[in-house]
């Protein structure tokens, strides 16, 4: 590679891909759901290219990190629109309250300490060798330096060393660390991004959340709207969302998930597919009532609103083979 820094036209071609495609989204009526797995598939799978062979630029995060902000909150050529969580709370894992996406500088240094790795278990390669021969000169990684006749990637592998030995505070603390990520012989990169990211408390009403089975939009409805702020929202007199129905939605999330998820034992069981999916379903079908009361003037009886859970409910989980779910369905029909 070209031992000198990359020019920001090079760097800026990524960002010009990600909000060329970020243009074209913004013409469609997307929900917060469809927004993330546009993010987390078409974005990060972007990212992922350069990531793993640069550690980008801080301006090139901030600017693809703001891109991906506006677009998820709807901002459209500066328009001010509402934020109702910080990008770092979005960025959150969904046992942490957040909406489970990559938060992109730790995301790229845990992609290029699986170089650092390599190097540590001087795998029979091409790259390791010519590394460990012309750029280490025979020394260990955590002895590497960069100098200026090195490439930009080199520089950058040195820059996470560094930062890996800062995080352990020693060297051999460094590699039982990075030990810490591998299974099975392979290097696993989400267990090195939890190195690097900002860890929050585990919250364990979350569990049933995580399965498959839920829709994304009632799982992204029930961890959105339980979050202190909504209700701080909800109470203030000059707040938005000022009304009982809010007040009443808040105290029945609140309710729902300290009776349903006060004490979820494990992601798998029944209990926690079928109280999830119900509860998460409960909570979405209550919250778009809510906002049809509100903003449409239209209201359901409670006896349409469940019977439209019911059926949803019915089609998401009509794949599962589980005894007490099958028997849910049938008593259903």
């Amino acid at each position: 590679m070209n031992p000198g820094r990359l020019s920001p036209t090079i760097n800026n071609l990524m960002i010009d891909k990600i909000q060329g495609a970020i243009q074209h989204w913004s013409c469609n009526f997307l929900s917060y759901a469809g927004k993330l797995q546009l993010i987390n598939a078409v974005v990060f799978g972007l990212e992922n290219f350069w990531c793993s062979a640069l550690l980008l630029p801080l301006y090139v995060t901030r600017m693809v990190n703001k891109l991906c902000k506006d677009f998820f909150w709807g901002i459209i050529a500066g328009q001010r629109n509402m934020s109702y969580k910080s990008w770092n709370s979005i960025c959150a894992p969904w046992g942490e309250g957040g909406f489970n996406v990559k938060e992109l500088l730790s995301w790229n240094k845990a992609l290029l300490s699986k170089w650092v790795w390599q190097l540590t278990t001087h795998r029979d390669c091409l790259w390791d060798s010519w590394s460990l021969t012309y750029n280490l000169k025979g020394k260990s990684i955590w002895e590497g330096h960069a100098l200026t006749c090195h490439g930009e990637s080199w520089r950058d592998i040195i820059k996470v060393k560094d930062a890996l030995l800062e995080l352990a505070g020693s060297k051999n603390a460094a590699f039982f660390m990075l030990n810490s990520c591998v299974s099975h012989g392979k290097f696993m990169v989400g267990r090195a991004y939890s190195l690097f990211r900002q860890c929050r408390p585990k919250l364990r009403w979350t569990i049933p959340l995580r399965s498959d089975s839920i829709l994304p939009k009632h799982r992204i409805c029930v961890i959105g709207r339980a979050e202190d702020d909504l209700l701080s929202l909800t109470t203030s007199t000059g707040g938005v969302l000022c009304s009982s129905i809010d007040v009443a939605f808040v105290w029945l999330l609140k309710s729902l998930i300290d009776i349903c998820f006060s004490d979820a034992p494990s992601l798998n069981s029944w209990r926690n597919i079928l109280s999830g999916c119900s509860v998460a379903g409960m909570v979405y079908a209550i919250w778009e009532e809510r906002n049809n009361r509100l903003f449409g003037g239209i209201q359901a009886t409670p006896e349409m609103v469940a019977s439209k859970l019911q059926s949803i409910l019915k089609i998401r989980l009509s794949d599962n083979q589980h005894p007490r779910i099958r028997q849910w369905l049938d008593f259903t029909n």
